[in-house]
């Protein structure tokens, strides 16, 4: 910041040491150096004589108090909302079914959670295997049954 930027009522950073000051006025001493009178922190008026060399310590404070709420209140629901969701297995195991669009059948319940996450992890490939197997008419339809076999799920199958 240059000293031909120090304004009353203005903000800086570094003309004190203990924080922010409001410039009260500003009073030039020849070409190279002003004379600052200014309002600290806890409100004292004090003054300093301000050289080229200080420039490169002074800065505009950005305004505003450090706890302000001007803030986006939309943006903070969203942010709180994803945090909720973020912690909400902690307190709701079934969360994934409470949060669905679709409703599941009771069968799919009971095998997702008494079955499948016992057994998390699963071993690599498995999970992604499965979902081409699913979503592929073309697939063979006993390569479901091996990768049930492979992972210890399928005990009882006939060939």
């Amino acid at each position: 910041m240059r000293l031909e930027d120090l304004q009353t009522d203005a903000r800086i950073r570094g003309i004190t040491a203990q924080g922010v000051a409001t410039v009260v006025s500003v009073e030039w001493s020849g070409n190279h150096a002003v004379n600052v009178v200014y309002r600290d922190s806890a409100g004292k008026l004090a003054d300093r004589l301000l050289f080229r060399d200080d420039e490169c310590t002074l800065e505009l404070d950005a305004g505003g108090r450090p706890w302000s709420f001007d803030g986006s209140g939309d943006l903070l629901r969203l942010v709180s909302e994803a945090y909720r969701f973020r912690l909400a297995w902690l307190f709701d195991p079934y969360v994934a079914i409470s949060t669905s669009a679709i409703e599941p059948l009771p069968h799919q319940i009971s095998a997702v959670y008494e079955e499948m996450m016992p057994r998390l992890p699963l071993p690599p490939g498995i999970g992604t295997q499965a979902a081409v197997m699913t979503n592929n008419p073309g697939y063979a339809p006993g390569s479901f049954t091996d990768v049930l076999q492979f992972v210890g799920g399928a005990t009882r199958v006939q060939e």
